[in-house]
């Protein structure tokens, strides 16, 4: 059988914007990309002081005391000025502080016309919840903890400056929890803003993927559909991103990913189809076969994960229970609908070997073309998260957070890296 004709990328060009050798900077679909035209491009990330002593300055949960950074380029990508960064929010301020921002008074609020040029959104999260009884992974042991509450945040100059209060996104009463981040959201012609949102426990391997809308510029948030939920709990669904085509279809592009100990097997992207404006949608389908994957080329001899390992009287140890070995196969797939009507989406691989991949539609997500790797030089599979745009000159630019250097311990600083490449 001849094998599938993949499309081709050229003009392949890798960068860093922001890397210190003590800092751990990730998650730039925490942060955000805005394409503000003429060159100018914002991309914000997770960012935090780690020294890498050890295996815990790896661990996500330096999200709760980073800050959200923002990065600005005015050549397209190419250079990211340090005099042009600016902090949106810093989640090392205190519960007291942080609920006084989220839940104060409300006449704090301003009235914002975000269909206007350069009006953004940002949503983020932060732990100034009601407090819950969580269990610590590595001891056993429950502590009292505050629950994560997500809001919208705005702007309309750029993210230059950004309102005062931001917008609480409660999940819909039939679930507890709530993710929001900063994926493709859709407007509609009558100024209706729709957005997808992960509602479940709080937690994503039993996740489902809402859509929410909001008609009043951002100032509330309403859960109005469900658009994938598996009844039988065998998966989950997170990290969604609304496309709306010119023919008005709606495509609800998110990340699949199995429940309980086995979470990281099944982590591959699916969609969702809805052509009554997100009022019904189509089971969930995945947009990648196995058959016509490009990474086992990519692969260095004896280089695969192993089975994971825990903490015992501070030793690691083998942990001989049912899960995946190693990282998850795929994470957060980010949509861009091209000038041309196709449709790319970039992927973050975790996987040995991790790197960052592509794939494409030329009919509108009905079927998808073989996947494309962009790169897969990472050290650790800890990375991707990315976040991409269309350039006025047709490239597509995508960061990422990324770690390349394999003689340092943990493969290095997490830093954010793009790419810029053309699609033939």
């Amino acid at each position: 059988m001849m094998a599938p004709q993949r499309f081709q990328v050229k003009d392949v060009a890798h960068s860093v914007l922001w890397y210190h050798r003590d800092h751990y900077a990730g998650h730039p679909n925490r942060g955000g990309i805005w394409n503000l035209g003429n060159g100018e491009i914002a991309v914000a990330h997770v960012n935090a002081h780690r020294p890498y002593r050890g295996r815990e300055d790896t661990f996500h949960d330096y999200m709760h005391t980073a800050r959200i950074l923002l990065q600005r380029s005015f050549d397209s990508g190419q250079t990211w000025p340090q005099d042009q960064e600016t902090v949106i929010w810093n989640r090392g301020a205190s519960i007291e502080e942080h609920r006084e921002w989220l839940f104060g008074d409300p006449s704090d609020r301003q009235e914002l016309d975000m269909t206007q040029p350069g009006a953004i959104f940002h949503f983020g999260q932060v732990a100034a919840g009601y407090d819950l009884e969580q269990e610590e992974q590595s001891t056993g042991k429950t502590a009292k903890a505050p629950s994560l509450v997500h809001f919208g945040l705005r702007s309309v100059d750029g993210g230059r400056t950004w309102e005062n209060r931001p917008t609480v996104i409660a999940p819909p009463s039939h679930r507890d929890g709530n993710i929001v981040a900063n994926f493709p959201m859709v407007q509609f012609e009558n100024g209706v803003f729709a957005k997808a949102v992960t509602v479940g426990g709080g937690q994503l391997p039993d996740g489902e993927v809402c859509m929410h809308v909001t008609d009043n510029h951002g100032l509330t948030w309403d859960y109005m559909q469900t658009i994938a939920a598996d009844p039988l709990g065998i998966s989950g669904y997170t990290y969604p991103s609304l496309l709306r085509l010119p023919n008005g279809r709606l495509l609800a592009i998110m990340h699949r990913l199995n429940s309980g100990s086995n979470g990281n097997i099944g982590n591959w992207p699916c969609l969702c189809v809805s052509d009554d404006g997100g009022m019904s949608w189509s089971q969930p389908r995945v947009m990648i076969r196995p058959d016509q994957s490009p990474w086992p080329a990519h692969r260095k001899p004896l280089q695969f994960d192993r089975p994971r390992t825990i903490t015992s009287n501070a030793v690691p140890v083998p942990a001989y229970m049912p899960q995946a070995p190693g990282a998850p196969m795929y994470r957060a797939p980010y949509p861009v609908l091209l000038r041309d009507g196709r449709i790319l989406v970039i992927l973050g691989r975790r996987k040995a070997p991790p790197g960052i991949s592509c794939i494409l539609s030329e009919d509108g997500g009905q079927t998808w073309l073989p996947e494309v790797v962009l790169r897969a030089d990472g050290a650790e599979g800890d990375g991707g998260y990315p976040v991409a745009t269309e350039l006025d000159d047709g490239r597509i630019f995508t960061a990422y957070y990324f770690c390349t250097e394999p003689e340092l311990p943990f493969g290095g600083p997490r830093h954010v890296a793009g790419t810029h490449f053309r699609i033939d």
